[in-house]
């Protein structure tokens, strides 16, 4: 599902910002 991959990308961005 695309959705299902847009939501992980979105889940890494998040994590991303606030890990760095």
């Amino acid at each position: 599902m695309v959705k299902g991959c847009a939501w992980v990308v979105v889940f890494l961005a998040v994590v991303s910002i606030y890990f760095v």
